[in-house]
């Protein structure tokens, strides 16, 4: 959760010094995105993830090209008011991934294809689809990582919220939990968190 000190150590400048490290073009840069993401920088996050998509078709980099394109390269296609085409690209990307075990490509898979319902105004089927993924999270051993942790409760908290509108009978369930949700963000320990669970607790 420390995005700005990430993305100093991070920058562009000192990846480029690896030009021929699969290393460096690959888990870093991932990285880094995320971490201007969160920082809000999405104009120029944009040019960063186009970049590192092109240069990851060119080295035939599968892990970086699939990783991108379910998870914050979304946003551009959304951020254009397209979510069919964003859906689109997800599923094509996920669909060059092996499946025979639940990844982290798959969790993100998961993750933004909610995102992209909701903005459709699909709120039922972004929880639902949502919900059905969780045992493969923890069959996955996924939660044993704390983003990922905190990023599912955070979600189920948004699409609890987002969905209750689907059905009158809904509200007293969905909004128990989601404030479920908040009290699982309150206990972990990165001070992010409390940011995630305060936005949940607005809602």
């Amino acid at each position: 959760g420390r995005w700005k000190e990430a993305a100093e150590l991070l920058n562009e400048q000192l990846l480029k010094k690896y030009p021929n490290s699969r290393f460096a073009n690959s888990t870093p840069r991932l990285n880094n995105i995320h971490a201007h993401y969160f920082l809000g920088d999405l104009k120029a996050n944009a040019v960063r993830m186009a970049e590192a998509y092109r240069n990851a078709q060119e080295r035939g980099d599968l892990y970086t090209t699939v990783y991108l394109r379910t998870s914050t390269q979304i946003w551009t296609w959304l951020a254009e008011d397209d979510p069919e085409q964003a859906r689109e690209v997800l599923r094509a990307a996920i669909g060059a991934w092996p499946r025979s075990r639940f990844l982290i490509q798959h969790y993100n898979a998961a993750v933004y294809e909610a995102y992209i319902d909701v903005y459709a105004g699909e709120t039922e089927r972004a929880y639902e689809t949502f919900r059905r993924t969780l045992p493969a999270i923890r069959k996955g051993l996924l939660f044993f990582v704390g983003f990922v942790r905190s990023w599912t409760w955070y979600l189920r908290g948004v699409l609890a919220i987002a969905s209750i509108g689907s059905h009158a009978g809904l509200r007293s369930g969905r909004i128990a939990e989601a404030r479920a949700m908040r009290k699982k963000l309150e206990r972990e320990s990165q001070p992010w968190n409390a940011v995630l669970a305060s936005l949940v607790a607005a809602m």
